[in-house]
């Protein structure tokens, strides 16, 4: 009986290390894509296109974001959700330890630029919903200028999409802002919560899901 009793527990720790896995990984494949880029303030918001073939109820629109949040509540960013930032990925694998990190010259020192917080709220934002909205942005397949302290919003039923530029005005494509709402799925609304991923480094952005209506958080980090 013994073999069978140790072949059950490790099933059993093979499925909750699987669990763990999805957890900490994006559901499909990230777009290639670049950081948002500063611009001048000389142009005219508009709202995102809505993509031919996009589901009834789907809607976009420029707002501003209205909830502060305190910069307490974020997490680093793990390295794999963050884009354009590879060579920093490479030092995080080679330097081992808090000890390591701090001996390094500060000229060196590695440093998370992008965190995230998730945030319990009830209703929670369906998962199958803001999946739709990440589809139909990554459809959308076009540069959007924003200009300081405002944000684009893609709604659809229970979820409520949004980029957000927070310091300045910014040039993103929608293939980044899709690889953020798609990381904010993955870490907090597949968890049953609202998610946001905040950029900390020039230009500063954040991005994410809130129940369908809800205002939008944003983060005291303009430098």
């Amino acid at each position: 009986m013994k073999p069978i009793y140790l072949l059950a527990a490790l099933v059993g720790l093979t499925t909750a290390l699987g669990t763990l896995d999805v957890r900490q990984t994006p559901s499909r494949p990230r777009r290639p894509a670049s950081r948002p880029a500063q611009t001048s303030d000389n142009f005219r918001m508009q709202a995102p296109r809505v993509p031919s073939g996009a589901p009834a109820g789907f809607t976009t629109k420029v707002v501003e974001p209205t909830r502060e949040r305190p910069r307490a509540g974020l997490t680093r960013l793990p390295d794999e959700f963050i884009d354009g930032r590879s060579f920093r990925v490479r030092r995080d694998r080679y330097v081992a330890g808090r000890a390591a990190l701090a001996a390094l010259d500060k000229r060196q020192e590695v440093k998370a630029l992008d965190f995230y917080e998730c945030e319990s709220v009830n209703p929670a934002p369906a998962s199958r919903d803001c999946n739709v909205i990440i589809d139909q942005v990554y459809a959308t397949a076009q540069d959007l200028l924003l200009a300081r302290n405002s944000c684009v919003v893609f709604d659809y039923q229970t979820c409520r999409g949004f980029f957000c530029s927070l310091c300045g005005s910014i040039r993103a494509s929608t293939d980044f802002i899709g690889n953020q709402l798609l990381t904010a799925d993955t870490l907090c609304v597949s968890q049953g919560r609202a998610g946001t991923v905040v950029g900390t480094d020039q230009p500063q952005w954040d991005a994410g899901f809130v129940r369908a209506g809800a205002s939008l958080p944003t983060y005291s980090v303009c430098t």
